[in-house]
């Protein structure tokens, strides 16, 4: 390089670290929902408490929605079609619409609609107050249901209530969902729990202690039949073991926010490839050890039957969500199952202000993250340039439809392929309290590295973001970390001059 044009670079870096002094770094821009939905005919019922998707069908929870004059819960199924065919330019999107009900036997504490999970076309809507053939208030139950996509109406398979049923175990406050095509066997499979649960399911034993169920049909098969009863010898008072969880393949992750007098953890189970029972392979705690962390309190995987991601939420304080890479020994699997899991990093909103419980749910599909909190929720994508691996697409907060941070957007939130959705429970969109749903497009966001505000331009706001970060190795998100070298430099300041221009959606 001659030596004036050097001296010259030299210069402008000086002047540009001067003016980053006083930039402040900005945050990721708030965009506008492209629908949102609200229940017209809602009673107070907390519309968009839960959320579960699979192709082209919805499933919404309102678990304090007033029916037969009680407030027992609904659920309402949003199913998509299209008129016209894929090629047709002309086609539209219509919506059929399905309401659920827990039927005779409910009351006042049935909250059906609390926690949603399908498992292939199958849908399992979690009751955690429902009483059942147990008789006890907060025993809880998980009403199953045939929902395919190309139907008009779902069919009623059962209820699933463990067998010793006692009161408070809040059976189906979590559930998942897994079905399984492989050698293996061809099954459906959920996995529930109850947090509330006491040590042994007697009177005596240490309350909301927790413990977990999975359930199993064969593809064919009506009903489901108990396969597994977890509740390991360590849990204690307040662990509350399945407040979340999780199943794809040989995993089961179970959140215990309590554990730890409140740290929290998720525990990883495996099938034992000999005696087929569930086998504790892994524990993992959080980066912030504070006893108020409630680590474990959300959870979401998405992979294969040898790994993946896993994310997991902690909604104690200000919140917590962190990504962590799963990878099993393959090769060893059938004789010795090992995992090794490691952490990628934290999720965490550019600005806290008036943020709470970050992580009270997180949600991934692909290579799209969500993460909810109260009155906040934000989306990622994952970028294997980036030194951070995920970077944000877009944050959407309760401003866009004049909302306050009362309306708990993001107390739910669900990714489905290109889509995010999320709840706001207590929103007054349409009447007091009946809440509402919001639905964000995340395929059309843009995918240049170097367009740091996400206006598909990588131009002069861009470099003032990237000068704000100028000479930090604390990388977050869209600091303008280009060069993936660790530092922000006049490396990576030339990376975003070389693609200044428009950057398309």
């Amino acid at each position: 390089m001659p030596k004036r044009l050097h001296n010259q670079s030299l210069w402008s870096l000086a002047l540009l670290s001067a003016l980053a002094i006083a930039l402040p770094t900005l945050a990721s821009p708030i965009v506008q929902p492209e629908l949102v939905i609200v229940d017209e005919d809602g009673n107070n019922g907390r519309f968009g408490t839960a959320l579960a998707a699979t192709d082209g069908v919805l499933a919404i929870g309102s678990p304090f929605d007033s029916t037969d004059s009680i407030s027992s819960g609904k659920v309402t199924i949003r199913r998509t079609i299209w008129i016209g065919t894929p090629s047709d330019p002309m086609q539209s999107e219509g919506v059929l619409l399905e309401t659920l009900t827990p039927g005779s036997g409910a009351n006042n504490t049935t909250t059906f609609g609390s926690s949603l999970a399908f498992s292939g076309d199958c849908l399992a809507v979690g009751s955690p107050g429902w009483r059942g053939t147990s008789d006890y208030v907060g025993a809880g139950g998980v009403f199953v249901y045939d929902t395919p996509s190309n139907a008009i109406a779902s069919t009623f398979v059962q209820v699933l209530q463990h067998a010793d049923a006692y009161i408070g175990d809040d059976f189906g406050w979590s559930v998942d969902g897994f079905q399984s095509s492989q050698s293996t066997g061809d099954y459906e499979r959920f996995i529930i729990g109850a947090p509330g649960r006491r040590v042994g399911g007697t009177t005596s034993g240490d309350a909301n202690a927790g413990a977990v169920y999975v359930y199993q049909r064969g593809i064919g098969l009506n009903t489901f039949s108990l396969l597994h009863t977890l509740q390991p010898a360590w849990v204690q008072a307040d662990d509350r073991f399945g407040e979340a969880v999780e199943h794809y393949g040989w995993f089961y992750f179970v959140g215990s926010p309590g554990w730890n007098n409140g740290e929290g953890a998720v525990f990883v189970f495996v099938t034992d490839p000999g005696t087929g029972e569930l086998t504790l392979l892994e524990t993992i705690a959080g980066s912030d050890t504070s006893c108020s962390s409630g680590f474990g309190t959300s959870i979401d995987f998405y992979g294969g039957y040898f790994g993946g991601s896993l994310v997991i939420g902690g909604s104690g304080g200000s919140g917590h969500a962190s990504v962590y890479r799963i990878q099993a020994d393959a090769q060893n699997w059938q004789t010795s199952p090992a995992i090794d899991v490691t952490h990628n990093m934290d999720l965490e909103p550019n600005d806290w202000t008036g943020v709470s419980n970050w992580g009270s749910s997180v949600s991934i599909d692909l290579l799209r993250i969500a993460v909810g909190g109260e009155g906040i929720a934000a989306s990622y994508r994952y970028d294997l340039n980036a030194t951070t691996l995920w970077s944000r697409l877009a944050m959407l907060d309760n401003d866009v439809w004049n909302g306050d941070i009362d309306d708990d957007l993001g107390m739910a939130v669900c990714v489905q392929g290109t889509q995010a959705w999320a709840g706001a429970p207590w929103s007054n969109e349409f009447d007091a309290n009946d809440g509402a749903v919001a639905r964000w497009n995340i395929d059309g966001m843009p995918n240049c590295p170097a367009d740091l505000d996400l206006d598909y331009d990588v131009d002069a706001d861009d470099m003032l973001i990237l000068l704000a970060n100028l000479g930090s190795t604390q990388i977050g998100f869209d600091s303008g970390e280009l060069h993936s070298d660790g530092v922000i430099n006049i490396l990576d300041l030339l990376e975003l001059m070389a693609a200044w221009g428009d950057c398309g959606a």
